[in-house]
């Protein structure tokens, strides 16, 4: 009996619960939908709809709509959450991502954006640790610069980016990039300590390639084909090994601290081309055939093989100095002529330029070697000289010769130095010189006067000084 009389009492109470609509809604007639005590059995009820905040993430149905909130041209993030509800609005980005030097956060999280048609800037950060974007597939550029923290960046899926600029990012060493990318117009990648950049492997031609001042990276293998603008590897790890082996055509070029280099298909150098401080013993250019600018091999100690049996113009100057393993510089079988002057030092024994016509430019050439000759540059066949620039000098051993010739290569003058004695030895000059030469011829009597009177007086005041005191 009092079972029944339990299992009564307890129907009614329930009964009166859901009876009270205060229990269920609160004092201005709202769900209450912390009370998890109660079970809405009425289906015919209206619920009122949830606000949408602004963390909601954005269903896959609704992708193909850009919120007004997602053409702004510039978002500044100041913390991650601003970041969270800017995914939470937007899947594509129209302007420019700027995180703030302010954001404390280690991690930059890009969660569900899928498309920034600006920029994704980071400077001037030491918080930052780790930025990734499981997402993130098109980008316009990635420009990271001055993050002393920063080790990691994870953009796995990302296929398409315009530009690539990271400078300063001492302890950067781990990248994650789909290697599939094959289009980029700049690469620049500065200061960091990655060993490898294979990522950018399939990209073909790019605006500028610049690879620098990466303390460990020892291999960069590219299939690059082209460079429009700027092409530089430098100050890297001393032992890297360069291989540009697919490269035909490049605008500027400079090569510096390298120890191995494959540039064997190189055929056209639309400006300058430079090697510079290189540890590699050979270079090798068999296709190359002009250089519309200035060529310099500068301080490559090793180097003592070179190619470039094809080339037959340099539009602009030839710099070839301090390439102390160099006995020869015979390695311009075809060359016919240099646009602007020509400069050579070091310790070669030799010069041979058989098709040399023009250099419109001065020279000027010193060897230590008393084994070069001079007067094959200041004894001009037929008495015109094929250098146009108006000066001709060269230095070997411890001689010098001097030349001075018009535009036409006629000598207007010639002197030859004693450079241990520092003596004139020679000095012929034309009716426009022979003024400057009496000059020099009298001044010798003058100075040996003048030196003698200096000593006479020298001699008086210290007869002078002894009688005094």
């Amino acid at each position: 009996m009092l079972s029944r009389i339990h299992t009564i009492l307890s129907f009614l109470f329930l009964l009166l619960q859901l009876a009270k609509p205060s229990t269920a809604f609160g004092v201005n007639g709202e769900l209450n939908i912390l009370d998890h005590n109660i079970m809405l059995v009425n289906t015919n009820a209206t619920v009122p709809k949830k606000e949408k905040t602004n963390f909601e993430t954005i269903s896959p149905a609704k992708q193909t709509k850009i919120d007004e909130d997602c053409k702004k041209s510039i978002y500044h993030i100041e913390n991650a959450a601003n970041l969270i509800e800017l995914q939470a609005k937007c899947w594509k980005v129209m302007g420019n991502i700027e995180i703030s030097s302010n954001f404390s956060g280690s991690l930059v999280d890009l969660g569900s954006i899928k498309e920034i048609e600006g920029d994704l800037i980071i400077k001037n950060n030491k918080h930052v640790f780790r930025i990734q974007g499981y997402n993130l597939q098109v980008l316009r550029k990635l420009e990271l610069d001055s993050l002393t923290s920063f080790v990691s960046l994870d953009l796995p899926v990302l296929r398409e980016v315009e530009t690539v600029d990271w400078r300063v990012l001492p302890i950067l060493s781990s990248v994650v990039i789909n290697g599939n990318i094959n289009k980029v117009k700049n690469i620049v990648i500065s200061d960091t300590a990655l060993t490898s950049i294979d990522y950018f492997n399939n990209v073909k031609e790019v605006n500028i390639f610049n690879i620098n001042n990466n303390r460990f990276l020892e291999t960069l293998f590219t299939k690059l084909e082209s460079v429009t603008k700027q092409l530089t590897v430098h100050s890297n790890a001393k032992e890297l090994e360069l291989d540009l082996s697919n490269l035909y055509t490049v605008e500027n070029m400079t090569i510096k601290d390298v120890s191995t280099i494959n540039v064997a298909k190189l055929s056209s150098v639309n400006s300058s081309l430079e090697f510079i401080e290189n540890q590699f013993s050979s270079l090798e250019l068999p296709l190359l055939t002009k250089i519309q600018g200035t060529l310099g091999l500068i301080d490559n100690k090793n180097l003592k093989r070179l190619n470039f049996s094809n080339v037959t113009e340099v539009q602009g100057g030839l710099m070839i100095a301090n390439n102390t393993g160099l006995a020869k510089i015979d390695f311009f079988p075809k060359l016919r002529q240099i646009g602007g002057a020509i400069y050579f030092e070091g310790t070669f024994e030799k010069i041979d330029f058989p098709e040399l016509k023009l250099v419109k430019g001065s020279a000027y050439i010193k060897s230590s070697s008393d084994e070069l000759n001079c007067e094959e540059f200041t004894a001009p066949k037929n008495g015109r000289s094929i250098i146009r620039g108006g000066k001709i000098e060269c230095t070997s051993g411890m001689k010098s010769k001097m030349l001075n010739v018009d535009e036409e290569g006629n000598v207007l003058g010639k002197q030859e130095t004693n450079n241990d004695a520092g003596k004139k030895e020679k000095g012929k000059n034309d009716s426009k010189n022979q003024g400057s030469s009496k000059k020099m011829e009298n001044s010798a009597p003058k100075n040996f006067f003048i030196d003698g009177l200096k000593t006479s007086i020298y001699t008086v005041l210290t007869i002078l000084f002894a009688i005094v005191f």
